[in-house]
Order: structure tokens, then sequence, then C-alpha cells
């Protein structure tokens, strides 16, 4: 009898280990979301300021949001980009408003080579302003 329970429970994880296609779950988990290939290319909606020299300088979640928290300043910035253009030009003058430089700030969308950026090159193969305002320091 004891066999036929151990049986029982082993068979979904050897069948799992067996199949290239298996689903994550019981009895084994293979955290795909780390193992899969996901998009190497993804888009990041930020906020940026552009220096009068043209230099591109990233600001702080603090700047962008009034917050010390990265994912609650991110979730501010792609609700303004999902909104539209007048939502992305309120959040361009409130952080305009925070920004004690004289700089044009601008909401952009990025696209960025994950594996790039992991690598150490933060510039974007792609950047989309969606709305500008002038800081005045």
């Amino acid at each position: 009898m004891s066999a036929v329970v151990v049986a029982a429970v082993a068979a979904p994880g050897v069948r799992m280990l067996l199949s290239t296609g298996a689903p994550d779950g019981f009895p084994l988990s293979t955290y795909p979301m780390f193992t899969g290939s996901g998009d190497r290319v993804v888009e990041m909606p930020t906020v940026v300021a552009v220096l009068p020299d043209g230099e591109v300088e990233r600001l702080s979640p603090e700047t962008i949001a009034g917050t010390d928290q990265v994912v609650q300043a991110g979730v501010t910035v792609r609700r303004a980009v999902a909104a539209g253009p007048p939502a992305a030009r309120r959040l361009c003058g409130r952080v305009a408003d925070r920004l004690d430089a004289t700089a044009t700030v601008a909401v952009v969308v990025e696209r960025h080579d994950v594996v790039a950026w992991a690598a150490g090159d933060r510039a974007p193969l792609e950047r989309r302003t969606v709305a500008e305002c002038e800081a005045g320091g």
C-alpha cells in the first residue's frame, strides 16, 4: 500500500521532469519566471531631466512622485502615460515644481535591452517623449 501512495505522489513530479512543456506546480516548482526566456527589450515609462547642455539626468522617485518608493513612482508614471497627454503634462508640471535645477522635464517611454542594462549600459534603444515642460530651478 505504501508503494502505491509514494507512486501516486511522485508521478506528477516525474511527469514534469520528463516533459519540457510541463506547467509549473505541485509537487515541483521549476520557477519558470526565472528560467523561461522573457522579452529582452522592455518599455519603461519614466521622467527625466534634460539639462541645458543636452545631458539626460535620471530623476529619483522623490523627484518624480514625492516618495522614496521606486514601485510607487513607477506606477505613478505608468498611470499618467496610460491616461494620455493631459495626465502626462500634469505629472510633468508636478515634477518640474520639485526639481531644483534649470532643465526640461520630459515624461518619456524608453525601450531598453535588459541584458545590456544589467551589464551597465543604461542608454535606451529608443526614447519617445509623451510630455515636456520647463523647470526653473
